[in-house]
């Protein structure tokens, strides 16, 4: 009798108090799981970043718990003459204290790089121009950029740093070539030797991800969309018997311009390091791709080989890991910014290396939409915008949509009887109890994404042992050895049920996540 196949899971709207599709009244192109560490209150931070009336520059925040949408004030960089800080199309990133920081975007009247930045504290929830914390003084970057790429850094000696990458220059059609680095306790400085480390590639947003082991633990690897793929050493001394970019893998025969790129779940005993391409155009805005491409940075040689062929060629669709070990790519188009928008969503299961379908949404997500993993293990996907505002252009989706995965109606979720700690050290052991015995133990890091793409995106797999039964289901845990695994920050924690204990026997079965701090002792 053939195996029954996992659930495909269920789309469905946020209505308001009168049924009707919640109105977030600004288009989520950015959007961020945000956490109030005093409350242990969840909600979900996004914006579109132009000014609205009074020329007022507003994010907005959706409070699950109410259903209420609230609005926070961007305030203008200091100075006479400044431009209003249109903070669309910017680049963000988490600090380890579980603050944002965002930056870069466009300027009044122009689409070019901004030199500001912001950082937003989900405590106050409130947004602050990010200063120079010894002087005390508004400190831009020392150039503007427009899609850059922010990345969290790992085992960084200075700890708790964010690498700013790409992105278009202050009043050029130029990319900005430079890296950055800000730094929580001395602000944005330049490598070394800002010659040797300008960028080899000109792409915007190019994706990123910490390699997490090996001789080139701490390195950024950078996937895509260009054919060749580098690794970038942001701790380089600058000194002429070393470089801060080498070459990784074989060059693709295509770019893949707004495609996905996903570093895979990274499971305990396996020093597998992968990372999937999934979709994309040759050409900016050309035909979609239904092809994908993985790599495995811990192989001697790294060569991109085949993951398979998705059921749809897409462009701009959302790559979302779930704590079940699969990749949920949602929304997309076939071509251009809109054209053949595809509603049907499908998943990657990462043990078999195999696409399957998964339930349609209701509403387009193509170009500068935005999804994430929430806490309660569901996906909450919004945006869709077309020609730049303002005004708002001929398509905006202003509305939120909730993808319920398989995995909820596959049988009964675990749940916490002793939850952890709220904030885990590195490489430290802690306890917990679940009403279900476990097979899995997931911790994710919170989503920030724009334009499809989610910056810091990752899952890690936790050893752990179990206890003799109490009135339920004791376990010691071991946290992830180094930042380089998982950089500090917030995470949520899932347990899973194992495969068996699902109707379909083909799906872990998860927890709600629990919200921890991961951080150096």
């Amino acid at each position: 009798m053939p195996a029954q196949e996992p659930h495909p899971g269920q789309w469905n709207f946020v209505l308001n108090q009168n049924q009707c599709e919640l109105n977030t009244v600004r288009t989520a192109v950015h959007a961020c799981l945000t956490y109030n560490q005093s409350t242990g209150i969840w909600k979900v931070l996004y914006f579109t970043g132009f000014p609205e009336e009074n020329s007022i520059v507003r994010s907005r925040i959706w409070n699950p718990s109410t259903n209420q949408i609230t609005s926070q004030t961007v305030p203008n960089w200091p100075g006479t003459g400044q431009p209003l800080p249109i903070i669309f199309c910017s680049g963000h990133a988490y600090l380890a204290d579980g603050r944002l920081l965002v930056a870069g975007g466009s300027k009044q009247g122009q689409q070019l790089g901004l030199k500001f930045t912001y950082i937003f504290n989900p405590g106050s929830e409130t947004w602050s121009v990010a200063t120079n914390p010894t002087t005390g003084q508004p400190q831009p970057m020392a150039d503007g950029r427009y899609y850059p790429t922010l990345t969290t850094l790992g085992e960084d000696p200075l700890y708790g740093r964010i690498l700013a990458m790409s992105g278009n220059l202050e009043n050029q059609q130029l990319p900005n070539k430079d890296p950055e680095i800000y730094n929580p306790v001395s602000g944005w400085s330049k490598m070394q030797n800002p010659g040797m480390a300008q960028q080899p590639f000109d792409y915007w947003y190019p994706s990123a991800h910490i390699i997490p082991f090996g001789v080139d633990a701490g390195k950024v690897f950078y996937s895509s969309p260009m054919k060749q793929a580098y690794k970038f050493n942001p701790y380089f001394d600058g000194k002429p018997n070393g470089s801060y970019w080498y070459s990784v893998g074989n060059q693709r025969t295509i770019k893949r311009n707004h495609c996905n790129s996903v570093l895979l779940p990274l499971l305990p005993g396996s020093a597998a390091q992968k990372v999937l391409i999934a979709g994309g155009a040759d050409d900016e805005f050309g035909t979609g791709l239904n092809s994908a491409e993985i790599i495995n940075l811990s192989d001697s040689n790294p060569q991109w080989t085949s993951a398979g062929q998705m059921a749809f060629a897409r462009i701009n669709a959302n790559a979302i890991i779930l704590p079940n070990d699969t990749i949920l790519l949602a929304g997309g188009n076939q071509i251009g910014q809109s054209e053949a928008a595809i509603f049907r969503a499908e998943i990657y299961d990462v043990e078999t290396g195999t696409w399957r379908l998964a339930a349609p949404a209701k509403r387009r997500r193509a170009y500068h939409s935005t999804a994430f993993l929430m806490p309660d293990g569901k996906v909450w996907m919004s945006g869709t915008l077309f020609g730049n505002p303002p005004p708002i252009g001929e398509i905006s989706e202003n509305n939120i949509e909730i993808y319920s995965p398989g995995y909820l109606f596959e049988g009964t979720k675990p749940e916490f009887m002793d939850p952890p700690p709220s904030i885990i050290n590195y490489g430290s052991q802690f306890s917990i109890k679940t009403t279900e015995p476990i097979a899995a133990i997931r911790l994710i890091r919170f989503g920030s994404v724009t334009h499809s793409l989610d910056m810091d995106q990752r899952s890690v797999g936790l050893s752990f042992t179990p206890g003799p039964l109490n009135h339920g289901y004791p376990y010691t845990v071991t946290a992830p050895a180094n930042a380089n695994i998982a950089p500090p920050g917030l995470y949520m924690l899932f347990v899973l049920r194992p495969k068996s204990a699902s109707s379909s026997g083909q799906t872990m079965i998860p927890s709600e996540g629990k919200i921890v701090r991961l951080q150096k002792p």
